[in-house]
């Protein structure tokens, strides 16, 4: 990757961290899913272009493509078009750049990644691993083919055509591929490859000169970094850093040993002293080229994988772990600007009286009363993952999970009570017909109804011991449950007996819903469907038209349902027999799925993603119309008691200050002036934690952003 490089002092403090994110329009939401939760996105990041001072880029998974002005105090959201990761991009200047994904796919933007061009498309789909352009002409972009081959295709014409190059294989490598390439003049271009090999070409890539890098206890490397043509540092497992300065004709190991725990998978250096190299918990810097190194493993540095890194002279630097974006202004202390939000997996949604309810993991529960605008997290008394939750009305809830936790509620969340049930395993679902009366499944075909709000519990009767995954009740008598190897079992006295059916397939099936009496459905991995029209009788497949696992199936009315899988949702609108995919923005797993009677849905999963389908949030749409996006600069966002306003000229004189929440009342009203550009405004204290729309009347204009209140 190339690394455009600044000198000046990063002139943005944290000492209070704020979030602006840019709003090009408030408006009615399209037909389709968007992010809810985390916010403003909730995929993993990969990696980074530094632009300038302020300004860098941010690739990841599912074509997210981000971008910041402010060093991670506010993200602009946009994306490739493709499902693939992106893994590496390549910017020549602020505006054009290149990507590679997971797919063999290279694309290129002209406008700063607010739109993107296909350039190049493998049919053998390689994972492409890094990119890097010398000019505007002249790229290469490198990876593996299954870690069977070492993958390089360069373009001499800025990316309009590109060719192959074959580079030779090491014999007895364990796997093959290139993670790494840098050309250091327009004829002299460095590559390494996962089998020990370091690659030179002094004539653009034509012929290739082999070097074997040291062998390590590891048995491979995957991090590099040239400072120029003669001096570069390689990394990887076991702790090892090696070191060239005659352009990779010798390498001296510099650290490294069998005994060592350090994982280092990325590297950076400054100039030829100063340099860092990043193992999963720990940035190690020397100042002497490798001589001697100092570590720092301080917690908030994370214990994620790197998959980038970079400094400045003053110390300003850049970490990317998975989900987490770091930033330091001293070279030591990391603060993380992205994600906001709580990142645990959610398991399962519901709604009782237009509120909605997830079961999550550390034994959280989120609770919406504004169709998922705002989220409250419950507090209980446990940690462990829970599963399902489910509320009859606004104060009586259950919720169940890992290690026997069952858990209820009598004033609407505000107090959970452990229940004790003789059960030390894994609760998967339940069904809730009224206050006293619910039934749970668990691991080992575990069955246990009470109807005395717990007092007592009846073991259920089923001949299984593989673990059941999901039940459903039609009626008070008749439901019906699914698990592991292909079972399913119907029971018609209320869930204490249970009559084994047969679903017509072996793999483990996650979900059941029936629509009426007779007419249900059974979902689970590979793709497979079995529906039902009298009441499980005979299951028959439908096409799904994937192979992917199938999580959950829910169904507003007989002919419209919705399947999740990973990163996608499966929907029919005649009754199951044709599906389609409505892509969603999440490249993570989507474990539960909910629809309500207006057709707005939300589909929740691994990493804090809740995504949120419909056409607008009632009272939203009107909020922005005629208005621009806010130049002015809020923070802190989020906040707590008070908000700094800033101009971007010295404006002195009168503004209407409006806050609206988010179905469309208006909480504020209220005149304020600026000074030279500046407005301290202290928050009313009767606005409650949440999210809310910012509107700023000044000068002629309209302006409108987004507000956080985190107390």
């Amino acid at each position: 990757m190339k690394t455009l490089l600044f000198n000046k002092y990063l002139k943005l403090s944290f000492l209070t961290a704020f979030l602006f994110i840019h709003w090009n329009h408030i408006q009615a939401q399209d037909n389709s899913w968007k992010w809810q939760h985390p916010f403003p996105v909730g995929n993993s990041h990969f990696d980074v272009a530094w632009i300038s001072e302020e300004t860098f880029y941010v690739s990841g998974t599912k074509g997210q493509f981000i971008k910041t002005s402010d060093f991670g105090g506010s993200w602009e959201v946009s994306h490739l078009p493709t499902e693939a990761t992106v893994r590496e991009i390549d910017f020549i200047n602020e505006s054009k750049g290149w990507a590679v994904t997971d797919n063999g796919q290279i694309w290129v933007t002209e406008d700063a990644g607010t739109n993107w061009t296909l350039q190049y498309e493998n049919a053998e789909s390689p994972t492409l691993r890094d990119i890097y352009f010398y000019n505007e002409q002249i790229g290469y972009a490198v990876g593996d083919a299954g870690y069977v081959e070492n993958v390089l295709f360069k373009t001499e014409n800025g990316g309009e055509d590109w060719s192959k190059i074959t580079l030779p294989l090491t014999a007895g490598a364990s796997f093959y591929g290139l993670f790494f390439c840098k050309a250091v003049s327009q004829d002299t271009v460095y590559a390494a490859g996962w089998d020990n090999t370091f690659f030179r070409s002094y004539d653009g890539g034509t012929t290739w000169n082999t070097i074997s890098l040291p062998a390590t206890a590891g048995g491979f490397y995957e991090g590099a970094y040239f400072v120029n043509e003669s001096t570069g540092f390689i990394v990887g497992p076991s702790g090892y850093i090696i070191k060239t300065t005659d352009s990779g004709a010798t390498w001296s190991v510099l650290m490294g040993s069998a005994e060592s725990s350090d994982y280092f998978t990325e590297a950076y250096f400054y100039d030829n002293m100063r340099g860092w190299v990043s193992s999963f918990e720990c940035l190690y810097t020397t100042e002497d080229g490798g001589a001697t190194w100092s570590s720092n493993c301080e917690s908030d540095y994370g214990g994620s994988r790197k998959s980038f890194i970079q400094f400045d002279t003053e110390g300003n630097g850049i970490a990317v772990a998975s989900y987490d974006i770091l930033v330091t202004h001293n070279g030591n202390d990391f603060e993380k600007v992205l994600p906001i939000d709580s990142i645990n997996d959610l398991y399962s949604i519901s709604n009782a009286n237009d509120h909605l309810y997830i079961a999550a993991s550390a034994g959280e529960i989120f609770h919406s009363t504004d169709k998922g605008q705002q989220w409250q997290v419950m507090s209980t008394p446990v940690n462990s993952a829970l599963h399902c939750v489910q509320f009859v009305d606004d104060n009586h809830g259950w919720a169940a999970g890992n290690d026997g936790i069952v858990l209820k509620t009598e004033d609407g969340g505000n107090n959970w009570q452990q229940v004790e049930v003789g059960y030390e395993g894994n609760f998967s679902d339940m069904y809730l017909w009224s206050r006293e009366e619910l039934i749970l499944t668990g691991a080992t075909g575990t069955i246990i109804k009470t109807s005395d709000a717990g007092a007592n519990w009846s073991v259920g009767n089923i001949s299984a011991e593989d673990n059941l995954n999901a039940v459903h009740f039609v009626s008070a008598d008749t439901g019906y449950v699914v698990g592991n190897t292909g079972l399913l079992a119907m029971s018609t006295d209320g869930g204490y007996n249970w009559e084994l059916q047969d679903p017509g397939v072996l793999s483990h099936l996650n979900d059941v819903f029936f629509v009426s009496s007779s007419t249900g459905y059974a979902v689970g991995r590979s793709g497979i469907i079995s529906y039902t029209e009298n009441g499980g009788g005979l299951w028959i497949p439908q096409v799904s038209g994937v192979s992917a696992t199938l999580n959950s199936v829910y169904f507003s009315d007989a002919n419209h349902g919705y399947i999740t899988t990973s990163g996608n949702v499966l929907a029919t609108d005649d009754g199951g027999k044709n599906w389609n995919i409505q892509p969603t923005p999440s490249g993570n797993t989507l474990l539960d799925i909910y629809f309500n009677d207006q057709g707005q849905g939300w589909a929740v999963g691994t990493a804090g993603n809740i995504l949120f389908y419909g056409e607008h949030i009632t009272g939203v749409e009107d909020l922005g119309r005629g208005v621009t996006t806010l130049e002015t600069v809020i923070y802190p966002n989020p906040a707590k008691s008070r908000i700094h306003f800033k101009l971007q000229t010295s404006y002195s004189g009168p503004a209407v200050l409006i806050v609206n929440s988010l179905n469309g009342n208006k909480v504020v009203n209220t005149n304020i002036n600026f000074q030279d550009g500046e407005y301290l405004w202290d928050i009313t204290p009767e606005l409650e934690n949440g999210v809310y729309v910012i509107q700023l009347r000044l000068a002629g204009e309209v302006q409108s952003s987004k507000l956080i209140i985190n107390r």
